[in-house]
């Protein structure tokens, strides 16, 4: 479908976040329904359109043409006309009509002659008594595409595109862009580092129900070691999404595996994916020093501490298109 398009919806159950309807030439397909704007309508039937004027050429005119009737003879010329076009009551369009008739003289009667004939050319005019419009009472889900800016509009970006960022961020906070030889670049980090992964170890919890691996991570600049889970690697990496996903691609983190997890092998080739992972992120310019990664980094073993800095990383407001 195209922008500014209107789509029946028929189905709103098919799930995953789709909708199935047609278009006004009857195409049937899915659809997301982020990328449309509901709306309820109610259809009228118009009334139905009169019948057309014919020209009916009398018999003994091989050229269907009929000169004009002088003035004086009018009444005698319509009195023949009439006569001379045959009548049939018993055809399928009288039957229509005077049933048409019936069924709307309570709601508005027609005192006006059914045929009508006219001196010149032989005219014979049909109508129809006019009707008002019918109006269903059933009404039908349709939906509105919505401008060229749809898909923009549904991300993170909506609110900076439409000027609607409000957030005040401390200078300390701020990203500077600077220029450079191939033009415009984030400023280096003024104290780069980087993260090793080491000393994967198999723990567990609740008794023995529940088994983990946790790894070592030490950051270069402050040389103190602290544990993480693949758990808070990827809370990591969805925070980082969530702040920096409009404006910076975040390296995808290595995929979790059901089975064999606690294999020799496995253990090992995670660790380094990790650490290879880690330290592309500890090398950016921006999302090096952002709160949240430094939380993941410098954070004890301290579960209060630990929360704390949790917590104020989910409640950050400078996400998205507010990171701007």
């Amino acid at each position: 479908f195209s922008s500014g398009e209107i789509i029946t919806v028929t189905n709103k159950e098919v799930g995953e976040g789709w909708w199935e309807g047609h278009k006004a030439d009857g195409t049937v397909g899915l659809f997301p329904e982020t990328y449309v704007e509901a709306f309820e309508s109610t259809e009228t039937i118009p009334q139905p359109a009169t019948l057309s004027t014919e020209q009916i050429p009398q018999a003994d005119d091989p050229f269907g043409f009929t000169a004009p009737f002088p003035s004086e003879s009018w009444e005698e010329a319509a009195v023949e006309q009439s006569a001379a076009v045959p009548q049939n009551t018993n055809n399928d369009w009288n039957a229509w009509e005077n049933t048409n008739q019936a069924a709307s003289a309570p709601q508005q009667p027609d005192v006006s002659p059914t045929h009508s004939q006219r001196s010149q050319g032989s005219v014979v005019t049909s109508s129809l008594p006019p009707s008002s419009p019918i109006k269903r009472t059933d009404r039908k889900t349709t939906i509105r595409v919505g401008n060229f800016i749809t898909s923009l509009t549904k991300t993170a970006a909506e609110s900076f595109v439409l000027g609607e960022n409000n957030v005040t961020v401390s200078p300390s906070s701020m990203i500077q862009v600077i220029p450079g030889l191939d033009g415009p670049m984030w400023e280096n980090n003024p104290q780069p580092f980087t993260c090793s992964v080491t000393n994967p170890v198999k723990e567990s919890k609740f008794s023995g129900l529940k088994s983990f691996i946790a790894y070592t991570i030490t950051p270069s600049h402050t040389n103190a070691s602290v544990p993480r889970r693949f758990k808070h690697f990827d809370w990591l990496y969805e925070q980082l999404v969530r702040k920096f996903g409009v404006s910076i691609s975040v390296p995808q983190l290595p995929d979790k595996q059901i089975t064999g997890r606690y294999e020799d092998d496995f253990i090992e080739g995670r660790r380094v994916q990790l650490q290879t992972w880690l330290c592309r992120i500890a090398l950016h310019p921006v999302i090096s020093r952002s709160d949240v990664f430094a939380h993941f980094v410098t954070s004890k073993e301290d579960e209060k501490a630990w929360k704390q800095g949790k917590r104020k990383a989910e409640k950050d407001e400078a996400v998205g298109g507010a990171f701007f």
